[in-house]
């Protein structure tokens, strides 16, 4: 979350660019990234929105392995908690980003 004071006006509050979209915090315009992503929509088309995160977020979400990290929130159905570069912990089981995940 940005430090330093913002003004109602100027933070916007209540509109969706101006919450990050993971924290769910409120980010000032210096702080805030905005990132196309593209999603399925419920009738099945993919469509592309703009979506803001807060840098420490975007930062966070960078340092994790994306192919270990869906793996395990598929297997253990829990999220996954940063807790340094290229490592996290799930559950009980600590797991670092040179670990090789094979399937069956």
């Amino acid at each position: 979350m940005c430090s330093k004071p913002t003004k109602n006006s100027k933070l916007r509050v209540g509109k969706s660019d101006s919450t990050c979209k993971l924290c769910f915090k409120a980010v000032c315009g210096s702080y805030k990234v905005h990132k196309k992503l593209i999603f399925i929509s419920p009738d099945l088309e993919l469509t592309q929105r703009k979506v803001t995160f807060c840098v420490k977020c975007l930062m966070k979400a960078t340092r994790l392995d994306t192919l270990e990290a869906a793996w395990h929130q598929f297997v253990y159905k829990q999220n996954v908690q940063p807790v340094a570069r290229e490592t996290f912990v799930t559950g009980e089981m600590s797991t670092g980003s040179d670990s090789i995940v094979s399937s069956p």
